[in-house]
């Protein structure tokens, strides 16, 4: 997918066949190009049709004769629907550690920020529905400045120019994207991002087995069966201790979701007191009295839950963390 995008390694080999075993390199382990950065997010900013960079506008000969400009071998490599839900995720950046490059003047825009170990390297990559930029400020390894270190950080430094780098990509990187994108969006209109469709933001949907009448490691098998993952969690109830009491959620879940099988944990028992008498010194230590009943055919009342193995969630941009 990076490649379809149009990520490509500084060095020129193919990233599929230096990497494709290597899945952390979507974290930053890949040295990339930023121009090719700019055309995989320009990429999600097309609603999922990629087209090489092309940096001529037009060829004319000295007698005046237009000639062929390259073409951009415009293409789909990522469907609509898909694109519109990762531009979803990546504008909640720009409310948080990309906060710092928003664009002024009120664009709808997305991004993402990097920043690779000992902040040796620091990115952003941004983009609105009409443009896209990445911005870099890295370590020269060849500078005599950093001969001698273990740990090429570009943290704390001060530039030229009086700017002190924090070692963010936001921060940082994110300053040169801001200042770039404000000119070349400057009377531009403001277009907004099209929303994802709500089978991409919940996934499919599909009806869960009914449980009512299994027990534990029936319901267990039967969701495994139907696709679905599923945890244990323990919940105060006034059914006996270790009764199956029904999964969470019931009716539908998304395709591959986690479904919570609940456990009955017993009714919940309120730690003893003690009673303290005034003048005697001594105390009375009393503990309220309870007693557990099934209630048949009627919904257990939970109060209290905990859970255990939380399903993992996804997540990953092409460079920095």
């Amino acid at each position: 997918m990076a490649q379809k995008a149009g990520v490509q390694l500084a060095n020129g080999k193919d990233i599929v066949a230096e990497y494709q075993f290597i899945p952390s390199f979507t974290l930053g382990t890949a040295e990339v190009t930023p121009l090719s950065m700019a055309a995989a997010y320009s990429t999600f900013a097309a609603r999922g049709i990629h087209c090489d960079p092309v940096i001529i506008q037009s060829i004319n000969t000295a007698d005046g004769t237009a000639l062929k400009v390259p073409s951009a071998n415009c293409k789909r490599v990522v469907s609509q629907g898909v694109a519109d839900g990762v531009n979803s995720i990546l504008q909640g950046v720009m409310k948080g550690t990309g906060a710092p490059a928003t664009i002024p003047g009120g664009y709808p825009q997305a991004g993402k920020t990097g920043t690779t170990d000992s902040n040796e390297a620091v990115w952003f990559a941004g983009y609105t529905p009409n443009a896209a930029g990445v911005a870099l400020i890295a370590a020269d390894k060849s500078s005599s400045y950093f001969r001698g270190h273990t740990v090429k950080s570009i943290k704390g430094l001060t530039l030229s120019t009086g700017q002190f780098l924090q070692g963010s990509g936001g921060g940082d990187a994110g300053q040169i994207y801001r200042a770039a994108m404000a000119a070349v969006l400057a009377g531009k209109p403001k277009t907004p991002f099209t929303g994802p469709s709500s089978t991409v933001v919940e996934g499919k949907q599909i009806a869960l087995p009914n449980t009512s009448n299994m027990s534990y490691d029936e319901a267990k098998a039967a969701l495994n069966k139907a696709g679905f993952a599923t945890q244990t969690i323990r919940v105060t109830s006034d059914e006996p201790e270790g009764t199956f009491l029904g999964t969470d959620p019931s009716g539908k879940a998304s395709l591959g979701a986690t479904v919570s099988l609940m456990i009955s944990r017993g009714r919940y028992i309120p730690p003893a007191t003690t009673q303290q008498t005034q003048g005697t010194g001594q105390g009375t230590t009393t503990a309220p009295q309870t007693s557990s009943s099934r209630t048949g055919g009627t919904q257990p009342k939970a109060t209290q839950t905990t859970t255990s193995k939380p399903a993992a969630g996804p997540t990953s941009s092409s460079k920095g963390r």
